[in-house]
């Protein structure tokens, strides 16, 4: 319990470390201030950080394999409305905690250094850009993060909030999948434009869009079995620019996951021949194109197990919890993430950290505008991360 008494000292640079980066939230690949701001704090602790790709690698220790601990930074372009003193004022919202994930990751950071003697294998920590686009963990393998030093397991953590459930309190990923593949597409339809008044003389592309966005719906409804869970979401239809005129092109965006990598590939085979077919019955064109995704993302037996033990050691077995102990049904997160790219190459688990509880008034859910965290939770997050680290041995 030591360690939990040296996070309880740093609580305050914390907050503050994520109510600065709160403030000034930015998106995908663009985070200069940010990782401005991270690159600062690092150098402070006698850290040499440098890049890989986009992202800011950081190695400590001297022997063995490496343990990865990854925290993305990207915000999400909505308008806050959270009235915090410290709410973003830029058009860009930390909706998603990434904002949490980087300042327990500077906290970890902090307590790495100062027991840098102590350490008994080699803790890789990666500042990781454009999770919300599902390009950052990817770009980042490609820069060869997981070689010079050659990792040998990667962990995340991620805050949940409007739970029923203390903040404060660890989920850790039982072994096997819990988040699902994802991908983003785009459907670009064409038609020819007229006048309202004489639509014989066009094709409509927004009709067409029409039938295509029901359509898709119905993959889901009949051609997916009960037991294999699928989401399609179209966020984004956009067309025409006049009311008395057919519009001559419309575009659709969204996203679809999976759990199960050959369902994924079957779906996008039948997304193609849907809108194709749909598009040339209404006498228009249509492109259907993938624009960004990531795998399922799957979880080590051995690394859950170690995480799990570790953290009960630090924090005590009444705050860490498997997510086999909510059942079947809870075992799944709806949420895809781009570390599962790293997780197909090395063991890897992903834990989740409750901050906010729904009876202490944390009722908005993630991606929302008006969604809060608690703070408090911070501390359990930086000695979970750091209570592995520490008794890595690569």
């Amino acid at each position: 319990m030591e360690l939990l008494k040296e996070v309880q000292s740093l609580q305050s640079e914390i907050i503050e470390n994520r109510r600065f980066l709160h403030a000034k939230p930015e998106t995908g690949f663009a985070l200069s201030k940010t990782t401005a701001f991270v690159v600062e704090k690092l150098k402070e602790m006698g850290y040499a950080p440098r890049a890989c790709g986009k992202s800011v690698v950081v190695t400590i220790g001297k022997k063995g394999k490496a343990l990865l601990l990854r925290a993305d930074m990207d915000a999400l372009p909505i308008k806050e409305q959270t009235g915090l003193p410290f709410a973003s004022k830029n058009g860009n919202m930390h909706a998603c905690g990434h904002d949490m994930h980087t300042a327990m990751l500077l906290g970890v950071a902090k307590i790495l250094k100062k027991h840098e003697k102590q350490l008994q294998g080699k803790i890789k920590l990666l500042f990781q850009p454009a999770e919300e686009t599902l390009e950052g963990a990817k770009d980042a393998l490609q820069a060869g993060v997981l070689h010079n030093p050659t990792v040998g397991g990667a962990m995340m953590v991620h805050v949940m909030t409007a739970l029923p459930m203390q903040s404060g309190k660890i989920v850790v990923a039982n072994s096997g999948v819990s988040a699902p593949a994802c991908d983003y597409f785009q459907i670009q339809v064409k038609g020819k434009s007229c006048h309202g008044s004489a639509p014989q003389n066009g094709v409509d592309a927004l009709l067409a869009s029409a039938h295509i966005l029901v359509a898709l719906q119905e993959l889901s409804a009949r051609e997916i079995p009960a037991k294999a869970p699928t989401v399609l979401t179209i966020g984004r239809m956009q067309a025409g620019k006049a009311g008395n005129v057919i519009a001559d092109s419309a575009l659709l965006e969204g996203t679809f996951r999976a759990f199960d990598e050959t369902l994924r590939a079957q779906l996008k085979t039948r997304m193609s021949v849907i809108v194709q077919s749909i598009a040339k019955a209404f006498r228009a064109r249509a492109r259907l194109s993938f624009t960004s995704g990531c795998p399922a993302l799957s979880n080590d037996e051995k690394m859950c197990a170690f995480a799990e033990k570790e953290i009960k050691n630090q924090i005590g077995e009444e705050l860490v919890i498997s997510s086999s102990q909510f059942g079947e049904s809870a075992k799944r997160m709806g949420g895809s993430e781009d570390f599962a790219y790293i997780a197909r190459e090395v063991p890897s688990v992903m834990l989740a950290l409750c901050a906010g509880e729904t009876e202490k008034g944390f009722s908005e859910p993630l991606h929302h505008p008006k969604v809060r965290f608690d703070e408090t939770a911070l501390v359990n997050g930086v000695v979970a991360l750091s209570a592995c680290a520490l008794s890595w041995r690569g």
